[in-house]
């Protein structure tokens, strides 16, 4: 059976974090979990100074799972911001686009995941930016990360926001030039057609996605900053709690919908269901690690 290209994601995200056991998202010297700005699905964001317990406590956090650089990594700069782009994102990306007997297709897709990707993480970068922190972006294994530090409760909201709101903008442009291009005439190649459809998939898919309150998700990140301002000693739990009851949600009527042969957004529900129980696993460890993973 051939993998969509949504599927093919997940399949990708899946090895990599349940078996490659990316630690990016984790933090020595404290319970906290380290804050991310983003994944785009995948790529955790290790932008960070200190944790919410070590605010109380004075201590700071020390950041694992930072990409280290190879000697094979395009760098450039995009508005004085400095971009780092590993090969694994190229080869990942690759897998994603697949067309064995197109392979000009694959290299416009491919294309057209890098610009998805780079515009996400250049929301999070600029206003990261804006509040003093100067940021770097690192695309990797099909997803990236912005660094940033740790601002006040809004700013971060602000900074978590900027990735969804910058790509969901570059959906809408999309849709409104290439569809009118399109049916102008004044597009009639194939491949700038598929490329025009596949960047609508990848754009309204991951940051819609990314909007779902389940961490490490920016939706989850924002969740999170709202409880822990609400609540500071209770918030980050609450946080937990919320994403543990989105994303078993969301893998039960995934599977509701497989079981009656139904898509979920144009997608194949299978997938959505594992990748929803994975981050819901994810959320009941980290609460039964924090001695309250009882509701």
């Amino acid at each position: 059976m051939e993998l969509s290209w949504f599927n093919r994601y997940i399949l990708m995200t899946l090895h990599y974090n349940v078996y490659r056991r990316r630690p990016s998202a984790l933090v020595t010297g404290c319970s906290e979990e380290l804050r991310i700005a983003k994944p785009v699905l995948l790529g955790y964001s290790p932008e960070i100074t200190k944790c919410q317990e070590c605010e109380f406590s004075g201590q700071g956090c020390e950041m694992l799972g930072q990409i280290p650089p190879t000697p094979y990594d395009l760098r450039f700069f995009v508005v004085g911001i400095p971009v780092r782009v590993h090969p694994i994102f190229w080869l990942t990306s690759a897998f994603l686009a697949w067309e064995p007997e197109r392979m000009d297709l694959v290299v416009t897709r491919v294309l057209c995941i890098f610009v998805a990707i780079l515009v996400h993480e250049l929301g999070h970068a600029i206003v990261t930016r804006a509040f003093g922190w100067q940021p770097e972006i690192v695309l990797y294994f099909f997803g990236g990360y912005a660094t940033t530090g740790r601002h006040s409760t809004w700013k971060n909201i602000a900074v978590s926001a900027a990735g969804p709101t910058a790509g969901l903008s570059l959906y809408i442009l999309t849709k409104i030039v290439g569809i009118e291009a399109v049916k102008n005439g004044v597009i009639q190649s194939d491949v700038l057609i598929d490329a025009i459809g596949f960047s609508l998939f990848i754009n309204q898919v991951w940051n819609f996605m990314n909007l779902v309150p389940v961490l490490p998700l920016d939706g989850g990140q924002i969740s999170r900053e709202f409880f822990c301002w609400l609540l500071p000693r209770g918030g980050m739990d609450l946080s937990l709690k919320l994403s543990v009851a989105a994303s078993g949600g969301l893998t039960l009527w995934s599977l509701y919908c497989m079981s009656n042969e139904q898509s979920v957004l144009g997608l194949q529900p299978g997938f959505l269901a594992i990748m929803f129980g994975y981050l819901c696993y994810q959320g009941l460890q980290q609460l039964q690690s924090r001695r309250k993973g009882y509701w």
